[in-house]
């Protein structure tokens, strides 16, 4: 038992780092949208920054529930 508990801080710290990146490729994508138009490379990268952002959402609720188990 005392393993789980020295990894909710990792964990904690992992979910952090996480919610961080998705923060940043939101931001991204705002500063994108923020365009008139977009380019064709303009719009496969906003297509690329929503991808990477379900990954780590992803990998957020992943996170959650190997800490509850």
């Amino acid at each position: 038992m005392a393993a789980s508990q020295s990894s909710v801080p990792a964990l904690a710290s992992r979910q952090q780092e996480l919610a961080a990146q998705h923060s940043a490729l939101e931001y991204q994508l705002q500063q994108l949208h923020q365009k008139r138009f977009l380019s064709a490379e303009e719009e496969l990268e906003a297509v690329r920054l929503k991808k990477l952002k379900l990954h780590l959402k992803d990998a957020m609720r992943g996170l959650q529930s190997s800490g509850t188990a």
